[in-house]
C-alpha cells in the first residue's frame, strides 16, 4: 500500500472518528440526558400522584365525617360551647336538691389562643345533703348536654349533724372550644 493510500485511509478514519464524536457529544448525549431526566420526572410525578390520591381520600373521609356531624352541630355546640357560659353552672346548681356550701371556678384565659383549642375549666363544688340528693345531683350533671367530667369526688359525714347528711367536695371539669 502506498503512502497516499494510507494517508487517505487515516484521514477518512480520523474524520469519521471526529464526526462520530461530534455527533455523540452534540446529538446523542443531550437526548440521553433528556430521556434520563424524563424518567426521573415521571417517577416524581407518580409519587406526587399517589400522595395527592391519599390526600383526596382523606378529604373525602373528612367531608363524610363533617356531613355526619353537621346534623348534630347544635348538640356539639351545647357540649363544647365557644363561650364560657356561667348559666350552665347556675342551672346545674338550681336543679340540685342538695345544699351547695361552696363553689369556685378556676381562673381561665378566655381569649382565644393562636390555635384552635379545647380549654378545660376546673370547678370546685362542695355539697351537703342526703345520699339520694347527692346521687341526683351527680346524675343530673351527666344528663346535661354540656360536657362535665367528675375528676374527684369524696363522700364524708357532715360535721355537727346526727342525721344522714353527707358532705361531698367535688372537682369537676367542663370545657369550651376556643377557635382562633
Amino acid at each position: 500500500m502506498n503512502l497516499k493510500q494510507r494517508i487517505k485511509n487515516y484521514s477518512t478514519a480520523s474524520l469519521l472518528l471526529l464526526f462520530t464524536s461530534f455527533f455523540l457529544i452534540f446529538a446523542i448525549k443531550p437526548s440521553v440526558e433528556l430521556i434520563v431526566s424524563l424518567f426521573h420526572e415521571q417517577e416524581e410525578l407518580t409519587n406526587i400522584d399517589k400522595t395527592l390520591e391519599i390526600k383526596i381520600q382523606n378529604i373525602i373521609k373528612a367531608q363524610n365525617t363533617y356531613m355526619t356531624l353537621a346534623e348534630n352541630i347544635d348538640v356539639l355546640d351545647k357540649a363544647l360551647p365557644q363561650k364560657m357560659r356561667i348559666t350552665d353552672i347556675k342551672q346545674l346548681l338550681a336543679s340540685s336538691s342538695a345544699t351547695i356550701n361552696s363553689l369556685s371556678i378556676e381562673q381561665q384565659q378566655i381569649i382565644p389562643s393562636s390555635a384552635d383549642a379545647l380549654t378545660p375549666i376546673a370547678i370546685s363544688i362542695s355539697t351537703q345533703g342526703e345520699y339520694t340528693q347527692i346521687k341526683k345531683f351527680v346524675g343530673f350533671l351527666f344528663q346535661r348536654p354540656r360536657i362535665f367530667t367528675v375528676e374527684q369526688i369524696q363522700l364524708g359525714k357532715a360535721e355537727g349533724t346526727e342525721s344522714a347528711q353527707l358532705k361531698t367536695p367535688m372537682l369537676i371539669s367542663s370545657y369550651f372550644y376556643a377557635p382562633k
